[in-house]
């Protein structure tokens, strides 16, 4: 099962890691398991693992839908694909991504937050050179459901996301997998991505739900944060984090460039939004160098 030659950092002192035995100069060592590099701090990695197993509770108890691993090598297609309605949004995001390829093949791809790798699965297959990090190991819905895939010939790792220049390297295309919003900072998140460009480089932010009026959904996102903290114990997110976008956030990102659009056939999806101002625009972004900026 070939992955790609990496560079990485360690994440204690910064260091280059020698990639056979995971250590580097200063004496600091991480694991593989089940083809995945574990780059996490032992001190965040107990609190991940503590998310993961709650939220793997909070997921079988709400019955959350999981698709079938055996299915996992077809999707967004196949009967997996036909059964559940995420699977013609995430069919859209690939369109997109076929787009912004541009039937290239050998590019250098990073996806941050990969979900259980079904995007991944596609871009390997295509001939991309793929590498995908997150937090989570989950062997249904993190970065060990690899192993459900017939050839997972991708590099995953498993690492701190507020810190991407533990990769070394720098892509073709950067993947904001539906997880954006999720970050502590995403504006700053972006900024580091748009450094880890090859020249010509872009990145690709799917998913972004914007909401034109914000305190609703602010006080939305509040109740559910409570209910399940006093149902779990736990935050209902790893990190602090306000989980959306607002109109606030669409106008920093087009100021440094990201040109923010419709999703393929959702004008009606845009009507509801502008009608119903408590519903979001749901979009995705597209940061390259041809696109202006504005000044500030």
């Amino acid at each position: 099962m070939e992955q790609n030659k990496i560079k990485l950092k360690c994440p204690a002192c910064g260091e280059p890691l020698q990639m056979e035995s995971l250590t580097c100069a200063q004496g600091h060592q991480y694991t593989r398991e089940e083809e995945v590099i574990c780059l996490i701090k032992p001190e965040l990695k107990d609190k991940v693992d503590a998310f993961e197993s709650i939220f793997a509770e909070s997921r079988k108890a709400d019955r959350f839908y999981q698709p079938a691993v055996e299915h996992y090598s077809e999707l967004p297609f196949g009967p997996e694909g036909k059964a559940h309605k995420v699977w013609k949004s995430r069919r859209q995001d690939l369109e997109i991504l076929v787009q912004a390829v541009r039937e290239r093949t050998g590019l250098k791809v990073l996806e941050i937050g990969p979900w259980m790798g079904w995007l991944s699965n596609h871009l390997a297959k295509e001939g991309q050179e793929v590498t995908v990090v997150d937090y989570f190991l989950n062997d249904r819905e993190g970065l060990k459901a690899r192993k459900h895939f017939s050839n997972p010939n991708w590099t995953s790792i498993q690492m701190d996301l507020r810190d991407l220049s533990v990769l070394d390297e720098k892509f073709d295309l950067i993947i904001f997998n539906h997880c954006l919003h999720f970050m502590p900072e995403p504006h700053e998140m972006l900024a580091s991505a748009r450094k880890m460009l090859l020249p010509g480089g872009k990145v690709v932010i799917l998913g972004m739900s914007i909401y034109s009026h914000p305190k609703e959904k602010a006080a939305d996102f509040a109740r559910e944060q409570e209910a399940f903290k006093e149902k779990y114990g736990q935050d209902l997110l790893l990190f602090p984090a306000k989980g959306y976008f607002e109109t606030r956030d669409h106008t920093r990102f087009t100021m440094v460039g990201v040109k923010i659009m419709a999703y393929p056939g959702s004008f009606l999806s845009y009507l509801r939004a502008f009608f119903k101002p408590r519903l979001p625009w749901v979009s995705w972004g597209l940061w390259d160098e041809s696109h202006p900026k504005m000044k500030p």
